[in-house]
């Protein structure tokens, strides 16, 4: 699996699952993960909380939440990201409703209506700051890039351009300064 990969490469793995056999098979895989028993539908279990990340990866697991969950969700695991930390979450999703509406014409009787896909075009009106990357015609992966650490780095210049660190140039930074400062309200 992805998560394995990653821990054989050396990174460090957090995880959750509500299956209790599932965290046993990546236990045995992962000895030195730190692997949760909760169901995420209602939240990161607390040992979780307490961490900070530079990525976090959920794969084929969104989708079992509404869209007002997903939402509620990412807000909170985006406050648990290092600065230029990200989310990457890969699972069915489609660019626009018009895509996942032909997607599941085609699917027909095969197409699970007690699952929640991401639309990426609806996703992006709650957090501009996502990517979508198509991988197929009915799976993506979407890019959530810490929204804090942007507004670190916005108050960051403002101090350099203060303290005569750097120049704004013609206006520019105001103007970059308060559309970032619109996106983030």
């Amino acid at each position: 699996t992805l998560t394995t990969r990653l821990y054989e490469g050396g990174c460090k793995v957090y995880g959750q699952d509500f299956s209790e056999r599932m965290i046993e098979l990546a236990k045995e895989k992962m000895p030195d993960a730190k692997l949760f028993l909760g169901d995420f539908s209602e939240g990161l279990v607390e040992p979780l909380r307490e961490q900070r990340y530079d990525f976090i990866i959920g794969t084929y697991s969104f989708h079992h939440l509404n869209d007002s969950q997903k939402i509620v969700l990412l807000k909170d695991i985006m406050n648990l990201l290092n600065p230029d930390g990200k989310i990457f979450i890969g699972d069915v999703a489609f660019e626009t409703r018009k895509q996942m509406e032909e997607c599941k014409t085609k699917a027909g009787d095969e197409w699970d209506d007690e699952e929640f896909y991401f639309v990426a075009d609806e996703i992006k009106r709650f957090f501009y700051n996502v990517e979508f990357i198509p991988k197929s015609y009915c799976a993506g992966i979407l890019v959530f890039e810490n929204v804090s650490s942007l507004s670190e780095r916005l108050a960051q210049s403002e101090e350099d351009v203060r303290n005569d660190r750097v120049a704004p140039v013609d206006g520019m930074f105001e103007r970059v300064k308060s559309t970032v400062r619109r996106l983030l309200m």
